[in-house]
């Protein structure tokens, strides 16, 4: 509680106090009458502070929630208006992509209308990119992730949402790649064989946990494979191995500008400058 609000507290108990002792003693009159309502009052002073400080407690603990989930309102209302109600139906958040980065996603997809776009790491942001492309009415997802069963898990929903015929979902083992002397796990390059001309490049896998820079091999691999335009989205840039990541890759793509979406775990795009 901060101080403000610890005074006024004090002071609204202070009048409540004052205004039972009067309340008492006009009732009981005389001198043991005066002591019994300074005792009443005490009480019911104490009562209003408790019960004034529990009220402060509880604004607090909703203001608190306010500015945690109100980005995921907005998030929720703007991919409801960029997608429609399939959009809400999306478990977002935990180890899933955030429903404010999926918002920044879905409409670069609609804005630039990737004929191929290549995600690594599925899950929740496939669906979501799938309904964007469906919106579109053009486009191929190209979808990896290492884990078969995470992969099921994601072919399971497409099946349910009527999206497969948008989304090619490749289970991708992950392998040791050397880099400049230093070795990453990532996705079996050859699983890439058939990926076309990338429009979009979003970058969601390995996770973390198995290396800091896991996803760093991403733009070596796939680079000679990026449209003379593609946009490349790399999320969970609030850690600093994904920071930097991103000025890795920046340093390594002449003409490219970063953009840090407003993202609550942190996202960022990398575009060509004035795009």
């Amino acid at each position: 509680m901060t101080t403000s609000r610890k005074r006024r507290v004090k002071h609204i108990g202070t009048a409540f106090f004052g205004a039972a002792v009067v309340a008492c003693a006009v009732a009981t009159g005389g001198r043991i009458g005066l002591a019994i309502s300074m005792a009443i009052a005490t009480v019911i002073g104490l009562q209003c502070l408790v019960a004034l400080r529990r009220t402060e407690s509880v604004i607090a603990e909703i203001r608190d929630q306010q500015s945690w989930y109100g980005p995921d309102v907005r998030a929720s209302i703007w991919l409801g208006q960029l997608l429609g109600d399939e959009a809400l139906r999306l478990p977002f958040g935990g180890m899933a992509i955030e429903s404010d980065a999926a918002a920044h996603l879905v409409s670069v997809v609609l804005a630039t209308k990737p004929s191929v776009v290549v995600e690594l790491g599925s899950g929740v942001s496939t669906v979501a990119i799938a309904l964007a492309l469906r919106r579109v009415g053009s486009g191929k997802l190209w979808s990896f992730d290492h884990e078969a069963g995470y992969a099921r898990k994601t072919a399971d929903r497409l099946l349910r949402e009527g999206l497969t015929d948008w989304v090619d979902l490749t289970c991708a083992p992950l392998k040791c790649l050397t880099l400049d002397g230093v070795t990453y796990p990532w996705y079996d390059p050859q699983k890439f064989g058939t990926v076309g001309r990338i429009d979009l490049l979003v970058v969601d896998g390995p996770p973390g946990w198995i290396h800091p820079d896991a996803r760093y091999p991403a733009l070596s691999v796939l680079k000679e494979k990026l449209g003379t335009a593609a946009v490349i989205v790399l999320d969970d840039a609030c850690r600093p191995q994904e920071r930097r990541i991103a000025a890795k890759w920046l340093r390594d793509l002449p003409g490219y500008e970063q953009v840090d979406l407003s993202c609550r775990k942190g996202t960022v795009l990398l575009r060509p400058r004035g795009a």
